[in-house]
């Protein structure tokens, strides 16, 4: 297990004039995405003003000689920085799903409103068009007025939901950068799962993700297909007993047959 720390965040400038390329702040609805990225020299002096913040926050609480192993603990666990952490694929990820009005982006909006206004709203029943006014700008045209809000906590909506699906896009940036599975929290899994559903479509044939059932695929079909024509073993979820030995699984899946098959 390792702690990343990563400053580096995607941003929206639309209401903030000095940001904006022609001076003039958006209106309410228009959003423009970008990334806020931190120089190397900063980092070190972020990551100590974290540490810090933590030593402030137990001060008192712990001893001094236990308060100082945790300090050194947290140092060591953060994984070293990427040679040159950007977060262009995520904004480009981001700026994607918003040009394709993905069901994602939908998705994200549904949990928004029913997070923080308690307003459970059927899918069929968001109406939610996305026009690009540029390369990273948009404007939002919702029905969410129906739903009781007004023009500014609209925008606020919208925006908080647009910036999730940044924040899952940056999740897999940084997964692909360390090498890593990344933890998620619970209610961060819906979401997670969209994504991953629609990536799955047409790159997983045959598979399948836990806790989200999808109609077969024509991939899935031309590989099930296949699987008859050649007469070839099929592959069912089995229990796992007491007798399952985890250890000889991880070392027969990780043998060369094994890679060889999932390269394959």
């Amino acid at each position: 297990m390792k702690l990343e720390l990563d400053p580096n965040q995607i941003a929206q400038f639309g209401q903030s004039a000095e940001f904006i390329r022609n001076g003039q702040p958006l209106p309410l609805g228009s959003f423009s995405f970008g990334a806020i990225l931190v120089q190397d020299g900063n980092y070190d002096l972020y990551l100590m003003r974290c540490v810090e913040e933590i030593h402030r926050g137990l001060y008192g609480y712990i001893s001094q000689s236990d308060l100082m192993k945790l300090k050194r603990a947290l140092l060591q666990a953060v994984h070293p920085r990427p040679n040159e952490p950007t977060k262009k694929a995520a904004l480009n990820d981001l700026l994607k799903e918003l040009r394709a009005e993905s069901e994602v982006v939908r998705r994200s909006l549904l949990l928004k409103l029913k997070r923080a206004k308690s307003i459970d709203v059927a899918d069929s029943d968001l109406r939610l068009k996305i026009i690009p006014l540029g390369e990273q700008d948009f404007r939002a045209e919702t029905n969410l007025d129906s739903f009781g809000l007004d023009a500014a906590q609209s925008h606020k909506m919208l925006e908080s939901a647009f910036l999730a699906v940044g924040s899952l896009s940056s999740r897999i940036e940084e997964m692909m950068q360390h090498n890593a599975i990344s933890g998620c929290l619970d209610r961060e899994l819906s979401l997670f799962t969209k994504k991953f559903c629609l990536l799955s479509a047409t790159l997983n044939p045959g598979g399948s993700l836990i806790g989200a059932q999808m109609p077969m695929s024509d991939q899935e079909q031309t590989f099930s297909r296949v699987l008859q024509l050649r007469n070839l073993p099929t592959f069912n979820a089995q229990d796992l007993g007491r007798s399952f030995d985890m250890e000889r699984f991880l070392e027969i899946r990780g043998g060369k047959e094994c890679t060889e098959f999932r390269a394959w």
